[in-house]
């Protein structure tokens, strides 16, 4: 995760929420006189607004915003740096995995709009009668088995029914034993043997800004790798005249508070303002420019995946051995079993 690209896109957004519903700049400036209201209206509303990742090359244009890294350091380290492995902590990431490329029988589009899977495809056996409740084949239940433990039942969790009779359906699950699972309601069509099913979360978390490439298989040999990293950024508020200064950190301040969700999502966690009159950068501001210092600062994650060497299967051969020389005899291998983990 790059913070200044997270915090860019919240900071675009804030200004196209506020250009939709001026009325929160009402909000904002209530102690001001109604006319200077409207002229504050038509500064923010009207005027472009150039934002920079660093100071440009060329001449500042004003109303400006310069983001700038101000320190970042490692706040919390990892054992060996590791972050999480599958099964857990969500790896590998939903919107980086193969999982829904092509979308299934139960997807909202061809592209994506699955919540996370917890375990499947499974094979259905059949429908018990009264047509909420299925059972699984043998393979089957021992996978449902060694992800649900012993619990009856799991919370906010969905059926999908992703290919064979039934295909298309999503219903919510109601209960979970070694025996059947249980659905709230009941199957429009009957599954059967043909049938197969997802399990997955029943809310789907909110992917990643911008467009992640599928380019990982859900594979237990997966590391994510890195730490947790303190960053402050600071927010440099550039106008022509002192009042429009303040009136542009004031909005900022707001639509920082009204992205805090968006930031939460995308992984920037407790964030906190501060701002200073201080420009630590003013050589870089003409003479008739004046500016206002913001100082944001967050933890947020940086990671990536490696991809171990792991057994992939296990396989038991037999052969035979000459007695005079207790070497195997060429030809006479057999393969037993072969296991896959």
């Amino acid at each position: 995760m790059v913070p200044e690209i997270v915090l860019q896109r919240a900071i675009i957004t804030g200004f196209q929420a506020i250009r939709k519903d001026p009325r929160i700049l009402n909000v904002i400036f209530k102690n001001l006189p109604a006319t200077q209201q409207e002229a504050i209206k038509d500064f923010v509303l009207s005027k472009s607004i150039d934002f920079s990742l660093n100071y440009p090359q060329s001449d500042i244009k004003v109303p400006a915003i310069v983001m700038l890294l101000k320190t970042e350091s490692e706040a919390n380290q990892f054992l060996g740096d590791v972050m999480g492995s599958p099964p857990n902590y969500d790896m590998p990431d939903q919107d980086m995995h193969y999982d829904t490329l092509g979308g299934n029988g139960a997807s909202v589009s061809d592209m994506g709009g699955l919540p996370a899977k917890v375990v499947g495809p499974l094979q259905v056996e059949k429908t018990l009668p009264g047509g909420s409740a299925i059972t699984f084949t043998e393979e089957s239940q021992e996978e449902i088995n060694l992800v649900f433990g012993e619990r009856d039942t799991w919370p906010c969790l969905k059926l999908h029914v992703i290919a064979g009779t039934g295909a298309g359906q999503v219903k919510n699950i109601s209960a979970i034993s070694t025996q059947q699972l249980d659905i709230v309601d009941t199957f429009e069509l009957n599954l059967d043997s043909t049938s197969l099913v997802d399990i997955r979360y029943a809310e789907k978390h909110e992917d990643a800004y911008g467009e992640p490439a599928r380019v990982y298989e859900y594979d237990t040999g997966l590391l994510r790798i890195g730490a947790n990293y303190e960053g402050q950024y600071q927010l440099e508020v550039i106008a022509g005249n002192q009042n429009e200064v303040i009136y542009l950190y004031s909005v900022l301040k707001a639509i920082l508070f009204s992205q805090r969700a968006f930031l939460e999502a995308q992984g920037i966690m407790s964030l906190r303002i501060s701002g200073t009159d201080l420009a630590p950068r003013s050589e870089l501001l003409p003479v008739e420019l004046f500016t206002r210092s913001m100082t944001v600062q967050f933890t947020y994650p940086f990671s990536f995946l490696v991809e171990q060497e792991v057994a992939k299967a296990i396989q038991l051969t037999f052969s035979s051995v000459d007695p005079s020389s207790t070497t195997p005899v060429p030809g006479s291998e057999i393969l037993v079993s072969e296991i896959k983990l």
